[in-house]
């Protein structure tokens, strides 16, 4: 275990802010994991706060799927130690008692687990591959923080590590391979690219107390209008930016003039990307979803109240 103060808001706003790393916020991490199930994972977190909450949103989601009991979970973490993990999840409603006694979840210090192990990490995942196999488990996933290997000085063992991952792993494995955004930093460019190249999946994770609420409807309004395809995406996001140069500040604060731009670009249709907005906004900004119907009246009353919402929370957060 190590201790850490340092905070990865640099991270995606120099260096990597590409088409290859997708940015998401911790309240949005288990239902993204639940989309890329056996998989080899690389999961960028922005401070420790973050991936507690992400590691934290990961062992529910997995855990309140239907076939839990098939399931299984290990946690290495690298800057809290066993027992303040266990006890983070115990007071996030994970019953962490039930889970370690069937067997379902397994918490050991990264260090132990890369560092003072005799065999080789890799080795391992073979190993466990074999074990889920014979034990009729549907799956299992590894959370792996894997900053244990700059205490050790061990760079190049972890690009190695990476980019020779076991592909009889795939089969049954969910490999989250979580490191800082401050240490990905300390990678050369070869290192970083080899490390995006052989992963299947990239994220750069958030902390949602961080988020600007415009910027998360901007990637709201994004994200929901992909349902129509690219093309026609682009051409509604550039006549929308077109008809209000001043997007971020009007579309933000008046939910009549983001719903009369969608209705002028997109006639009906508006009605399915206002829900999607929604939708998208309130995981964004770590909020649950309301129920939503089609009415024009309850997107504008849902949009108000998440951004009230968000105010009150994030002035709470700042008193804290």
């Amino acid at each position: 275990m190590s201790t850490d103060n340092r905070s990865g808001n640099n991270f995606w706003s120099t260096t990597y802010h590409n088409n290859n790393i997708t940015k998401c916020t911790a309240p949005e991490i288990g239902q993204t994991i639940q989309n890329n199930f056996n998989k080899h994972i690389l999961l960028i977190y922005e401070d420790l706060e973050t991936f507690r909450e992400a590691y934290a949103r990961i062992v529910q989601s997995i855990f309140n799927n239907s076939n839990a009991d098939e399931d299984s979970i290990l946690l290495l973490p690298y800057l809290e130690s066993a027992e303040t993990v266990m006890r983070y999840l115990q007071e996030n409603e994970v019953d962490v008692s039930s889970a370690r006694r069937t067997g379902n979840l397994t918490v050991i210090d990264s260090v132990k687990w890369f560092l003072t192990s005799k065999t080789d990490p890799n080795r391992l995942l073979e190993d466990m591959t074999s074990i889920i196999k014979a034990q009729n488990k549907k799956s299992a996933t590894i959370i792996r923080d894997l900053g244990c290997f700059f205490l050790g000085e061990k760079v190049n063992e972890l690009v190695g590590m990476e980019i020779s991952f076991p592909e009889s792993a795939r089969s049954v494995l969910t490999t989250i391979c979580c490191i800082h955004g401050e240490d990905f930093e300390r990678f050369n460019a070869q290192q970083k690219d080899a490390l995006i190249k052989h992963h299947q999946c990239v994220l750069y994770v958030t902390n949602a107390a961080n988020i600007i609420f415009e910027v998360a409807l901007a990637e709201s309004l994004d994200e929901a209008m992909k349902v129509f395809g690219k093309h026609i995406s682009d051409i509604v996001i550039r006549h929308i930016h077109a008809e209000y140069p001043n997007q971020a500040e009007l579309l933000g604060s008046n939910p009549s003039v983001l719903s009369d731009a969608l209705n002028t670009a997109l006639d009906s249709g508006s009605r399915i990307v206002e829900r999607r907005i929604l939708r998208s906004l309130y995981k964004k900004i770590g909020m649950s979803i309301p129920e939503i119907d089609s009415s024009n009246k309850d997107f504008h009353q849902k949009f108000t109240e998440a951004r009230e919402l968000f105010q009150r929370t994030k002035a709470q957060r700042l008193k804290q």
